[in-house]
């Protein structure tokens, strides 16, 4: 993969959002860790968490190299076309652009948008927005899509 700023915002030029490294500076390591483990289904999350906190890495490589360094050696690995920081990674993305609470947004607005019987497509990338869109669906959320009657 190639170097660049350890970023992880959508549009890197929307004043309203920050960095990846904003985050690495300002949360705790218990709170960041907390994302990587919730939000990148971590069980590193901790060491991880202390690791990036300690040397705040500003390029995605000096942070990937941070995190693959955090696994045992004698971890077997995931898989072979997996990097060890993709977990983490996925964590991040999703803590700096909120992208659960962007499709919870979305959820609760297409009942207000759809006609009633309308159909929603959802693709997600992961369980937790695989998650988000089963309980919205099951009725869990505060507001369902409207059926046919």
């Amino acid at each position: 993969r190639a170097e660049g700023p350890l970023d992880m915002r959508m549009d890197p030029s929307d004043p309203k959002t920050k960095p990846a490294t904003w985050y690495l500076a300002n949360l705790q390591v218990a709170e960041l860790a907390s994302y990587i483990s919730n939000y990148g289904e971590e069980a590193h999350a901790d060491l991880i968490a202390e690791s990036l906190v300690a040397a705040q890495p500003q390029t995605t490589v000096a942070a990937a190299d941070i995190i693959k360094n955090c696994f045992p050696p004698e971890s077997p690995p995931r898989s072979r076309s997996v990097h060890p920081a993709t977990k983490t990674f996925q964590a991040l993305r999703i803590l700096v652009n909120g992208e659960l609470d962007s499709i919870s947004r979305l959820l609760s607005a297409s009942a207000q948008l759809l006609d009633p019987g309308g159909l929603l497509g959802i693709i997600s990338f992961h369980s937790l927005e695989d998650n988000l869109v089963r309980r919205y669906v099951r009725g869990d959320a505060a507001m369902k899509v409207p059926s046919a009657a």
